[in-house]
């Protein structure tokens, strides 16, 4: 069978601080201590007694306590955070997810990355009451009551976001504080109980439709009081302080003081010992010390192991599951567990004033002026250990021992005590240990060599007992990250300096070597093998800082391959730290884990080269180590950002299963050791216990113990700024309702540039939660952003927009936002509906117009022509006509004259008068006829421009004469007698000319 060796190399950099060398800054110390189990939230408060205020906290869910160490890991959140004040006195998780934090400076709301602050104010009449708030309670209706330091009650709405008061001041003369309400639950009966500080039990009925109508005015809520006096027995000779209320399923109450316990009928207005016997077993706060509550009785507890008390605390679920602190120190306890006050399971810096835990199972405390303790839950997922030391390698033998490197000296590990041993695992090993390797018998073979930098290379065998056996020694030197791989064939590959790759046969015990310098040149001696890997029929290689190299033993042959930027299918990162062939198919896959390039997975047969970036979910670029689960297409990864578990659908994926992969990010939030994990520290045991070692110790797993979180989150759009501005809530703001509960906005055309920002309630560790986000009506698909909360949008278009976002906390599914938000633009007057009605009767007007005005051209047109061939027709009979005339003229014209002329010669000869003047008469009116015949002809010349002016003197009389003779025959026909005369002859011709 061929075996071939594909191994990576790596050239030191300059820098002294490359992960894992040895220098002052390698080892992360620092005290450690698991912390709290995981503890599922309960939906009802019951009240507890602090300290002097006595101040309710709230168990949600409590279930079980787990141990912790006396110094619990914790992380700070105060004022620096956006708190808006460090005295907390309350804790409280609603029903939608939010974390309310009540203090002595207002009211916050906390969503895992930003705090809202709730507080007093003058101008607003549905603001806080006051900012100091002792006590907070949901009930069942969704409505939180915030208790007061003197101004009673403020009940919120939060589907309004309004406060409304309800004032409990039944006794006018005593101090404010007084009136201090720190404990409320909900009776069975939907009342509201309280107890007032100096005052005593407040029951505060709330009216039908209370709810569904909205909170009306205070009036509407009627308190009715029971004074604390009558809690008190008649041989109590100091004040009966009240410490916690129990609510019963018949509607009665169990009130608990510091000295008995009493059942009240609040209908009935009755207050009774309680009759015994009774179940109950619960914690209760008294002054300077803690109270049993059991059976019915009230135990004051005895705290001298303590010291001095300088403050208690307690609270308690209906099951009896309770919180118990005392100064600092705080207890988790189960129904019926008795602490041991000696030794608490939890230690924080400040004293404590209110503890919760909230559905994720994080544990929040507050402090006395010093904000709040947020400790993440412990599953038991990941068993961490050897705190306080930096791991650089790590084994487990088949008899289930294990074994931890520190720099260069192996220790045994006790997973009971989670510690390394003081001694060395192995006396008689080598000065420096670099690798270890285990063999199918149990025995144990050791990589070492001197003291000396760079020394010779050791080899040593030793029994699973840790006897040594054998020892040998090879010809070159060897470094710190120098690996040793048993093959398949029970054969032991070894690295060195220079570019030497050693074979070590143990029943011969000789070796046999191997060069590789020629593929680097000049620079082979700065060349260090990072990581060894075998396949199972092909053989082995290893990786450097300038690619990727493949040795065949059979053929001595050495092949390089490098990053390309011109091959699409080179390695992203030329540095390799981890190599891991496919357990599915070993000689045909190998995944590679890069310092810088993320995951490949290089196909052995046909040289693709598949990617896994943070882009695609990776937490990291830098993957350390890489080992496979238990089912098939699973594979653990250790980076500088925690584990990652990558489930892909198939052994053998397709590009589309590739596609497909879902990656599980795992924090110190899920109880890693850090989220900074080392070169070469993973390791895979035979039971297929999984092995990773970081900065602050290691983690040990079985991949199939390890179930993600899917557990759905809400999911709210916490903030949102228009024109970059932020969007308040108010009765003259732009929002008419608190953001959380809007479903639709109405913007002018001018306000179309939004950001939103959005939040998934998972307190465990916000910055793993992963968002996606889609605004229907812009965008096609989600588009995810990570761990970004905010999506912005700028210069959109009027139009109905809505806003969708998903969260998830990287384990589990995505869980969308209940409260899509639809935004809707107008657009500017002269594009609204309206104007565009206008604007279509407008262009039809136009357009009718402008067939009018056509039609109206063509009637024009049409006319003109018309008139044109009228005109032209005309013109042609006229011009007929004038030729008609001037040819009947000159027929007329040539008789006249041929008639004129023998008139005239006959006119001399005719002496008769009659006759004479008859001729002359007909010779007269012939040479009219001729003058007319001639203006018929100027006529005809005068159309045709021919005709020039011709003066001549004439006279007037005659030409009146001429007229007046040519009537005289009709006058005397008709027996008229005319007569004429003229006396200037002259003026008579003008006048005939005229005429």
């Amino acid at each position: 069978m061929l075996t071939a060796i594909s191994f990576w190399i790596f050239q030191p950099p300059e820098c002294s601080h490359f992960r894992g060398c040895f220098c002052k800054n390698a080892i992360k110390t620092g005290p450690y201590c698991p912390i709290f189990g995981y503890l599922p939230a309960l939906n009802k408060r019951l009240t507890l007694l602090p300290c002097f205020r006595f101040w309710p906290l709230v168990v949600l869910f409590l279930v079980q306590t787990r141990i912790w160490s006396q110094s619990a890991v914790f992380e700070k959140i105060t004022s620096e955070n956006g708190l808006s004040q460090g005295m907390i006195f309350d804790i409280l998780q609603t029903r939608d997810g939010f974390l309310w934090v009540a203090t002595k400076d207002g009211l916050n709301r906390y969503d895992g990355y930003n705090f809202k602050l709730y507080s007093h104010n003058p101008l607003d009449s549905f603001s806080l009451a006051e900012d100091n708030v002792p006590a907070l309670f949901e009930d069942s209706r969704r409505l939180l009551w915030v208790g007061l330091e003197s101004k009673g009650i403020d009940v919120y709405d939060p589907r309004t976001g309004l406060f409304h008061r309800c004032h409990l001041n039944f006794e006018h003369n005593q101090k404010p504080a007084d009136f201090d309400v720190y404990a409320i639950c909900e009776a069975a009966d939907g009342a509201i109980c309280l107890i007032q500080k100096a005052t005593g039990m407040v029951r505060v009925t709330v009216p039908e439709g209370y709810l569904t109508q909205g909170p009306g005015p205070a009036g509407a809520l009627k308190a009715a009081l029971f004074p604390a006096s009558r809690f008190a027995a008649p041989t109590d000779q100091e004040d009966v302080i009240l410490t916690a209320i129990r609510p019963q399923s018949d509607g009665s109450l169990q009130v608990y003081t510091n000295r008995s316990a009493y059942r009240v009928e609040a209908e009935q207005g009755t207050v009774e010992p309680l009759a015994l016997p009774v179940v109950d077993d619960f914690w209760a706060g008294l002054p300077f010390g803690l109270a049993h509550c059991r059976n019915g009785t009230v135990a004051p507890q005895e705290l001298p192991a303590l010291g001095k008390v300088n403050w208690a605390m307690a609270t308690s679920d209906a099951d009896g599951s309770s919180w118990v602190s005392v100064n600092n120190k705080l207890w988790g306890l189960k129904p019926g567990d008795i602490p041991d006050f000696s030794t608490p399971k939890g230690v924080v810096d400040q004293d404590l004033s209110a503890a919760m835990p909230d559905r994720n199972g994080n544990v929040w405390v507050g402090t006395q002026g010093y904000g709040l303790r947020k400790f993440k839950p412990q599953k038991q997922f990941f068993n961490t250990g050897a705190t306080g030391n930096s791991i650089w390698g790590l084994w487990r033998d088949i008899r289930g021992k294990y074994y931890c490197k520190v720099v260069s000296t192996v220790f045994a590990y006790d997973p009971l005590s989670k510690t390394l041993s003081a001694q060395h695992a192995f006396p008689q090993g080598p000065d420096r240990v670099l690798d270890m390797s285990m063999a199918p018998n149990g025995d144990i073979w050791l990589l070492g060599r001197d003291n000396e930098e760079n020394g010779m290379g050791t080899l040593q065998h030793y029994s699973p007992d840790a006897t040594l056996l054998q020892t040998f020694q090879f010809t070159f030197k060897s470094y710190v990250y120098a690996r040793l791989l048993r093959s398949h064939n029970g054969q032991y590959w070894i690295t060195g300096m220079d570019c030497q790759l050693a074979r070590f046969n143990p029943a011969s015990g000789q070796f046999d070597y191997f060069s590789y310098a020629s593929l680097f040149g000049e620079t082979a001696q700065t060349v260090r093998a990072l990581a060894l890997a075998e396949d199972e029929t092909v053989g082995s290689g290893s990786a450097h800082r300038k690619g990727w190299c493949i040795f065949n033993p059979q053929s001595f042959d050495f092949q390089l391959m490098q990053v390309d930027l011109k091959a699409p299918n080179s390695l992203s990162h030329n540095v390799v730290l981890c190599l891991l062939p496919d357990p599915a198919d070993p000689q045909g896959a190998l995944w590679i884990g890069t310092k810088g390039g993320g995951i490949n997975r290089l196909d052995l047969k046909n040289g693709q080269v598949r990617y896994l970036m943070p882009a695609d979910g990776l937490p990291d670029k830098v993957v350390y180590g890489i080992l496979p689960g238990r089912e098939a297409g699973e594979f653990w990864c250790s980076t500088n950002r925690g584990l990652a578990k990558i489930s892909l659908p198939s052994a053998l994926p397709s590009d589309e299963d590739w596609k497909k992969a879902a990656i599980t990010t795992y924090t110190t939030a899920k109880n890693l050791q850090d989220n900074e994990f080392n070169t070469q520290a993973f390791f895979k045991a035979s039971n297929g216990e999984l092995l990773f070692g970081g900065v602050n110790g290691l983690n040990r797993f079985f991949p199939e113990a390890v179930h993600p979180d899917t557990f759905p989150r809400p999911v709210f759009i916490v903030g949102l700024e228009v024109n970059h501005a932020p969007a308040t809530f108010g009765p003259n703001e732009l929002l008419q309702k608190p953001l959380e509960y809007l479903d639709e906005l109405h913007l002018r055309y001018y306000q179309n540039n939004l950001s939103f920002e959005f939040a998934a309630l998972d307190f465990t560790d916000p910055a793993q939660n992963r968002y996606r986000y889609r605004l229907l009506g812009l965008d096609p698909d989600w588009v995810e952003t990570g761990s970004r909360r905010f999506a912005h949008f700028n210069h959109l278009a009027a139009g109905r927009y809505t806003f969708r976002v998903q969260g998830n906390n990287g384990e589990g599914g995505w869980w969308e936002a209940a409260n899509p938000i639809t935004v809707v633009i107008h657009p500017p007057w002269w594009r609204s509906n309206l104007a565009y009605l206008f604007y279509f009767a407008l262009l039809v007007w136009v357009g009718w117009r402008a067939y009018q005005f056509q039609i109206r051209r063509v009637k024009e047109r049409e006319q003109l022509a018309f008139e044109h061939r009228e005109t032209e027709r005309v013109k042609a009979m006229e011009q007929m006509k004038t030729d008609f005339f001037s040819n009947v003229t000159h027929e007329f014209r040539t008789p006249l004259t041929l008639m004129l002329e023998p008139l005239r010669r006959a006119l001399p000869k005719i002496t008769n008068s009659e006759a004479h003047e008859n001729v002359r008469l007909a010779e007269a009116n012939s040479r009219k006829l001729l003058g007319l015949v001639n203006q018929l002809l100027d006529m005809a010349k005068l159309e045709s421009s021919q005709m020039a002016l011709d003066l001549r003197r004439g006279d007037l009389g005659q030409t009146l004469r001429d007229v007046f003779e040519r009537f005289l025959p009709l006058a005397e026909k008709r027996g008229v007698k005319l007569n004429f005369r003229s006396e200037d002859s002259g003026t008579f011709e003008k006048l005939k000319n005229l005429i």
